[in-house]
């Protein structure tokens, strides 16, 4: 494309994102990426990306033993997070337990009402 066609096409797009107030903004296109992003980075999509990239060192001579120590390591966390016994066991030592509510510190606190929220 020749230069001057370039400079047409600049104005063009400039006046076109003055029109329809789409001023380029890092902070709201951020904001926008931002549950797209959440998702590669929480597991699993974050452990198939470590398996994929694995798979893409075992390709390369010079990287393959780390490929595929990349591929066993995220593949055997990938199992080990979605099976039941270690899913119980993050649930009882990372997720806060509330304590019972008895009846002695009812009586002392003396409460107006009591709410129960049920579904």
């Amino acid at each position: 494309m020749s230069s001057r066609g370039r400079k047409l096409l600049l104005p063009f797009y400039t006046q076109l994102f003055l029109h329809l107030s789409l001023k380029p903004n890092p902070s709201n296109m951020l904001s926008e990426l931002k549950p797209y992003l959440t998702a590669m980075i929480m597991p699993p999509m974050s452990l198939i990306a470590l398996i994929l990239l694995g798979s893409l060192f075992m390709y390369s001579k010079k990287h393959r033993d780390k490929g595929k120590g990349l591929v066993l390591l995220s593949t055997l966390v990938l199992a080990l997070l979605s099976s039941n016994p270690v899913a119980l066991w993050l649930n009882e030592k990372l997720l806060p337990s509330t304590p019972f509510l008895d009846m002695k510190a009812v009586q002392v606190f003396q409460p107006g009402a009591i709410v129960i929220l049920g579904g």
